[in-house]
């Protein structure tokens, strides 16, 4: 499973990300603005001491630790981890995130259970 987070937008306080899972456009994202970091990432499954359940978890992020991803709207709704939905609200506000992260939850632990390599790349493509 590939992610690819091509981050559009950035705003004083969060960035707004496209997020395609194996090449195809699926949902949007949300980070804190200083989380700029570029690159591709393992993407591995984590029980998360926050939430108390399995998340993935992004490895190898020089300076970060803990990288989830999860359920959120703003990006008050993370310290650091990407957040994602289903449609963009507005530039610092994103939707239907359950369903979101329930359908993409679903897929990433398939293909962890098939023995699937999972990798995540971000880049930056704002100005």
């Amino acid at each position: 499973m590939n992610i690819k987070v091509n981050r559009l937008c950035k705003t004083a306080d969060g960035l707004l990300c496209a997020v395609e899972v194996n090449g195809r456009l699926k949902y949007y994202g949300l980070q804190p603005a200083a989380f700029q970091f570029e690159g591709t990432f393992p993407l591995t499954k984590y029980l998360s001491p926050s939430h108390g359940f399995d998340v993935p978890l992004i490895v190898g992020v020089s300076g970060h630790q803990g990288l989830e991803i999860h359920v959120g709207n703003t990006v008050k709704d993370t310290i650091g981890c990407l957040i994602i939905g289903q449609n963009i609200v507005s530039l610092q506000f994103i939707s239907v995130s359950l369903l979101a992260v329930h359908e993409f939850y679903t897929d990433f632990f398939a293909a962890i259970a098939a023995g699937e390599k999972c990798t995540i790349n971000f880049e930056n493509l704002f100005i």
